[in-house]
């Protein structure tokens, strides 16, 4: 068996059946000038970090589409370590070693370097002994990066800490057919003939956890998607586009790709629209800056967005759409005593094209206390709904009042479907102030608002009004009395 010394290259790169070193990190970058040479300069702090122990490469996703990039577009990836401990009882790192495997008929690194200049950034201020990177065949279908350094003398690297390693160069070999997406998958690997690893002083591996990630090339195109006789829709993407309907003036369909990559969209419309285009994600309204960006070319729009996967739903609205509103809820008071009841408004409105008929549903946090049915409102108006909630049987503590509209049939604009109010207190009866005890303070308050009601001179405060009568009399004072040093 080889024994590595310390501040020796024999602690690196080693390749025998006794001790094998493998890791395979998937390869992820993101372009930023086309054909274009992007160094790394030194990177301090991670974009993406990850718990300890752990390895990865930034960006963890690269996405390029074959409209704007093309062969020989070269791109960079950093790769990071975060190190909370080692096997060695003098929690010290000594020597690491990284090896990328990438899929050869895709790219092709063309460059490797230290983050920090001379040395990587996580070794920065220790004396090191630099290596060069080597590049080779793994197999058949892919090629490896592998670098590495050292530690040389003095003081070694302590842990805990993180800091970012080497860099690597790609360049882009191949393109995708027309509407076909090249997609690379690399692991990090701890098993084989070549490993990424973390050294202790004693020369021990440290166990940590990796992160795979893709490469993305390419352009799906969908279409002509039919919107009306003899208009037809494009879209093009970076992602899986399913589930296309048209209905009611509105292009619906689904997105999807890798958790948390970028996708983009751009389509092609027919100038058919009687109303402005707009773009919805998952019911929510996109509103620029940045996105959407629209422009026309006389008989055409196209529409070009981006967004953060997964799965999303998304509608193009190009003509006039179903649309109700929750525009407002709230309570006659805040502070109600356990059992008694107090009154909710609920502003409806139709900022829709169509006269529409739909039910809403009001909750104390999680548990419904009153369905309304049947809401019939024209286009353009609005209403509001009072009901009463008896706080009968409910425990005493914060409830936050929500009330949820039913989306209705062809609705794309369902972000305003649902409001939440503010807090109320069900609390001890005769609590005004609502800490949920009755004293002094609540006494105060009675005498204070006493002989006030809704309208009157003098100012009224519903929360002193303990029985919910409309007016703070002879009745709250006794209740108030009654109740009075309670507490929860």
């Amino acid at each position: 068996m080889t024994t590595a010394k310390h501040g020796s290259k024999d602690a690196l790169f080693r390749n025998d059946k006794t001790e094998s070193y493998m890791i395979t990190i998937v390869l992820v970058a993101i372009a930023l000038t086309l054909n274009q040479a992007l160094l790394f300069v030194k990177a301090d702090v991670p974009n993406e970090p990850h718990t300890a122990n752990a390895m990865w490469i930034e960006p963890s996703h690269i996405d390029l589409s074959a409209h704007t990039h093309d062969i020989g577009y070269k791109f960079n990836v950093t790769i990071w370590v975060n190190i909370t401990s080692v096997p060695s009882p003098k929690q010290v790192v000594t020597a690491w070693q990284l090896v990328i495997i990438y899929d050869k008929t895709q790219l092709n690194a063309t460059r490797c370097g230290y983050t920090a200049g001379t040395k990587s950034q996580f070794f920065s201020n220790i004396t090191t002994i630099p290596l060069e990177p080597q590049f080779g065949s793994f197999n058949t279908t892919h090629n490896f990066v592998m670098h590495g350094e050292n530690w040389g003398s003095g003081p070694k690297r302590n842990v805990p800490g993180y800091g970012s390693l080497s860099w690597v160069e790609f360049q882009v070999i191949a393109k995708p057919p027309e509407g076909q997406v090249y997609t690379s998958l690399i692991d990090l690997v701890t098993t084989g003939t070549r490993i990424s690893k973390i050294l202790d002083d004693q020369l021990s591996k440290t166990s940590f956890t990796s992160y795979p990630s893709t490469y993305r090339y390419g352009t799906y195109v969908y279409g002509p998607i039919p919107i009306k006789p003899g208009q037809n829709a494009t879209i093009e993407s970076n992602v899986v586009i399913t589930k296309t309907t048209v209905t009611k003036n509105t292009l619906h369909f689904e997105a999807t790709g890798p958790s948390g990559s970028t996708g983009w969209i751009n389509i092609t419309f027919p100038k058919i629209n009687t109303t402005a285009i707009k773009v919805f994600i998952d019911g929510h309204r996109l509103k620029p800056p940045p996105f959407p960006i629209i422009i026309t070319n006389g008989t055409h729009y196209f529409i070009y967005f981006e967004f953060t996967l997964s799965t999303h739903e998304i509608a193009i609205q190009f003509g006039p759409a179903d649309d109700v509103a929750v525009t407002n809820v709230m309570s006659s008071k805040t502070v109600v005593g356990q059992g008694y009841s107090l009154r909710i408004n609920i502003t409806l409105a139709n900022p829709g094209s169509y006269t529409e008929t739909f039910n809403v549903t009001a909750y104390a946090n999680t548990t419904i206390i009153a369905t309304l049915t049947n809401i019939t409102l024209t286009s353009g108006n609005s209403t509001t709904i009072t009901f009463t909630w008896n706080t009968t049987g409910f425990a005493k503590g914060n409830y936050t009042i929500s009330a949820i509209a039913d989306t209705v049939p062809g609705e794309t604009d369902t972000a305003d479907n649902s409001l939440t109010d503010g807090w109320i207190v069900v609390t001890v009866i005769g609590d005004i102030n609502g800490d949920f005890k009755v004293d002094i303070k609540d006494l105060v308050l009675v005498i204070k608002y006493f002989g006030s009601y809704p309208g009157s001179v003098k100012p009224w405060n519903p929360n002193a009004d303990i029985n919910c009568d409309n007016k703070v009399d002879i009745k709250d004072l006794v209740l108030l009395i009654k109740h009075y040093g309670e507490h929860v």
